[in-house]
């Protein structure tokens, strides 16, 4: 997935390199600043072209609690969706599901994102506004603590092997099997190293099939 992820992002929208047309004002007001929301919940509104043009607050706090301070959102906002997404399958998943909320349906769909030391089961919801703008929800259903898992941590050193993570529930590929990650971690033995090998994100067989047959 593009982002896990921002108070008040001012206008004017941000493009890049196309022309837009925003939509109402006050409907962006309402779906940034809804106070019900607040807290663990990362906001952000993609326009008609995909481009990111508004983050709430809690897009910074995510970013930074889990070192990924690359995406903050100055350097984010007016983006384009798919320069965050390598995987031609994930970003076939994503246009299936945007396809579908600009088609009015509204889209829930669940996923884990994992930090260092803690496990969440987190959704993604998408709601369409007007003008084929989409409002993205990523939110926080439950997070537990867990033992250090230097794989999750954007400060680790890396090394030059590539590991695949499912970008939706976080199997890792090992050989041809998808691992659910405390059994990918002791199959590889990975908390023997200092240095963990570098995160690629794809999706595994299982969650392609429910993604796809939701869309």
């Amino acid at each position: 997935a593009a982002y896990p992820s921002t108070p008040q992002i001012a206008p004017p929208l941000v493009g890049c390199g196309s022309r837009m047309t925003a939509p109402p004002a006050g409907k962006l007001r309402e779906a940034m600043d809804d106070p019900t929301a607040a807290g663990s919940t990362v906001r952000y509104v993609l326009s008609p072209t995909d481009q990111i043009v508004r983050l709430n607050a809690v897009w910074d706090q995510f970013a930074f609690a889990n070192a990924a301070p690359h995406l903050q959102r100055t350097l984010v906002l007016g983006s384009s969706l798919w320069r965050h997404i390598a995987d031609p399958a994930v970003a076939e998943i994503y246009r299936r599901l945007l396809a579908r909320a600009r088609a009015g349906h509204r889209v829930e769909v669940p996923f884990r994102c994992d930090g260092p030391d803690s496990a969440r089961d987190m959704r993604l919801v998408m709601t369409a506004l007007p003008a084929h703008f989409i409002q993205c929800e990523a939110v926080l259903d439950a997070e537990a603590s867990t033992a250090r898992m230097p794989l999750w941590d954007g400060a680790a050193t890396r090394t030059n092997d590539v590991l695949v993570a499912c970008s939706w529930c976080k199997r890792l590929r090992v050989a041809r099997e998808w691992l659910e990650p405390e059994h990918a971690i002791q199959a590889l033995r990975l908390f023997q190293h200092a240095a963990m090998p570098l995160l690629s994100h794809s999706v595994c067989p299982p969650c392609e099939a429910r993604l796809v047959s939701d869309c």
